[in-house]
């Protein structure tokens, strides 16, 4: 399973160097994820509280870095 699921209490950081199939955040977490625009390595930054993005729900990058609600 390419799933990654921020457990670490309030306030983890999460950073990979490659895109998870999903993952989720605690409160006040942070995700740093990696994806690939055909040319070069791209950075999504993600914050738990910010664009909507709520705790424990469960999310995805869509092709264009984007994040996406699964």
């Amino acid at each position: 399973d390419n799933t990654i699921q921020s457990d670490g209490g309030s306030g983890a950081v999460i950073f990979t160097a490659k895109n998870p199939r999903y993952f989720t955040l605690n409160e006040q977490g942070v995700a740093a994820i990696t994806w690939h625009d055909g040319i070069r390595t791209r950075v999504t930054v993600i914050y738990e509280g910010e664009n909507g993005i709520e705790k424990g729900e469960m999310y995805r990058l869509d092709e264009n870095g984007s994040v996406v609600a699964v």
